[in-house]
């Protein structure tokens, strides 16, 4: 369930960072182009920076922003959406894309998935192949399946639930 109170799209500044309730962040910088906020993103592992949308959006609504923290140091048309070319294959990532991620992680921190994320990058190899609920580097249950975390924890908010994969050799 969404506040009813929230910041309205017109009152929002760009470029600058805000505490939000969304899906899948805290924190994120508003981008009035995209009528998005960048986030920091876990999922199966791995993390990434992502976009939810503003809840006053027409498709695609995921995002309240309740509260303006200060004004980042990217500017909203620097967060740029590129497709560089690896192995003689383009993909998708973001201009300064750890930079990006270094600033949002600091803010989400023990507070949500920053610390989820150091806890899956500690502990994760114990539970290799099966489904981790983590909150604020703590973690809440293991299951093979994810229905069950899902069940479980789904409701609480800002809980981590991804699948730890084997580690890359």
């Amino acid at each position: 369930m969404y506040p009813k109170e929230y910041i309205k799209m017109k009152d929002l500044k760009s470029g600058y960072l805000y505490l939000i309730k969304a899906r899948n962040a805290n924190y994120g910088i508003w981008i009035p182009e995209r009528q998005s906020f960048a986030i920091s993103r876990i999922k199966f592992g791995s993390n990434y920076i992502f976009e939810e949308h503003h809840w006053d959006c027409k498709s695609f609504a995921t995002a309240a922003p309740l509260e303006e923290i200060e004004e980042s140091p990217f500017k909203a048309e620097d967060i740029k959406i590129i497709y560089p070319e690896k192995d003689g294959k383009k993909y998708f990532c973001y201009q300064n894309e750890e930079a990006l991620l270094g600033y949002l992680n600091k803010f989400e921190g023990e507070r949500s998935h920053g610390a989820s994320l150091e806890w899956i990058k500690k502990e994760g190899a114990k539970y290799e192949g099966r489904w981790v609920a983590v909150k604020s580097g703590y973690l809440l249950g293991d299951s093979d399946k994810y229905k069950e975390l899902y069940d479980k924890f789904g409701h609480f908010y800002n809980v981590t639930i991804t699948r730890v994969l084997k580690e890359k050799k």
